[in-house]
């Protein structure tokens, strides 16, 4: 009776290895597809055209693209507060989130997409603008 037993351990044991590689290799799978999206996204920035210095608009639209696409862990093109969340981790606190999603969200849809994004840094830029020539 201790060998069947011992026998059915072993087929267990076997049968729960065969789940960790496979689990192993779903991660192994998931991680190199997240390296390939991470190097096409810095093909994709290295690809662009740098703005010249003269022109602030185009620095502030170029730099608003690079912050919207870093805050865009998943890559669907709008930024969530998970991901904010992710992206400055103990340094935000729930009101400037707060802050940040009721002034650049306004469509109220609970993402903050592309041209939301750079309507919120045109208008905070200009609000630091007028600040400082007072």
């Amino acid at each position: 009776m201790s060998l069947v037993n011992a026998r059915f351990d072993v087929e267990k044991v076997e049968m729960r290895l065969l789940s960790v590689l496979a689990v192993l290799g779903a991660v192994g799978r998931a991680r190199e597809a997240r390296q390939d999206k991470e190097m096409e996204f810095l093909d994709e920035i290295l690809s662009e055209e740098l703005p010249k210095a003269d022109d602030p608009v185009k620095t502030l639209e170029t730099s608003a693209k690079r912050d919207h696409r870093e805050f865009d862990h998943n890559k669907d093109g709008e930024i969530d507060a998970l991901e904010v969340v992710a992206q400055f981790g103990s340094r935000i606190n729930a009101i400037d989130l707060f802050y940040f999603f009721s002034n650049a969200d306004k469509d109220a849809s609970g993402t903050v997409s592309f041209p939301e994004y750079l309507d919120y840094v045109r208008s905070t830029s200009s609000q630091a603008k007028g600040s400082t020539s007072q």
